[in-house]
Formats: C-alpha cells, sequence, structure tokens
C-alpha cells in the first residue's frame, strides 16, 4: 500500500480507500497473488489485476 500511495502521492490510508479495489485486498487475504515482476510493462500489470477482478471462481 505504501508503494501505491508513494507513486499516487498520497498516504496508505487515501491509497487503500480511494484507488485501491476491495477485491484486490480480500484476493491478498485469500493468499491469492498475482504474478508480476518488477520489469514486467504496465499492460501485463494491468491484464494481470484485471483477470483477478473477473475470476469467476474468487
Amino acid at each position: 500500500m505504501r508503494d501505491v500511495a508513494d507513486l499516487l502521492g498520497n498516504t496508505p490510508a487515501v491509497a487503500r480507500a480511494s484507488y485501491v479495489d476491495p477485491r484486490v485486498l480480500e484476493s491478498y487475504a485469500d493468499g491469492e497473488v498475482i504474478d508480476i515482476g518488477p520489469d514486467d510493462p504496465p499492460e501485463k500489470v494491468e491484464e494481470e489485476v484485471l483477470d483477478l477482478l473477473t475470476d469467476d471462481s474468487a
């Protein structure tokens, strides 16, 4: 959350409340994470997040 907040110029609380979909946090709490690396292009990150959010089995 701190990384997202830093990128957006906000506090972690603001980032969590305003920019991070609650389903992402729920998936993380359930142990599900997306498979991305620091050198992956933004398009891959977006695709992985969208797959996470549209997963019918979640």
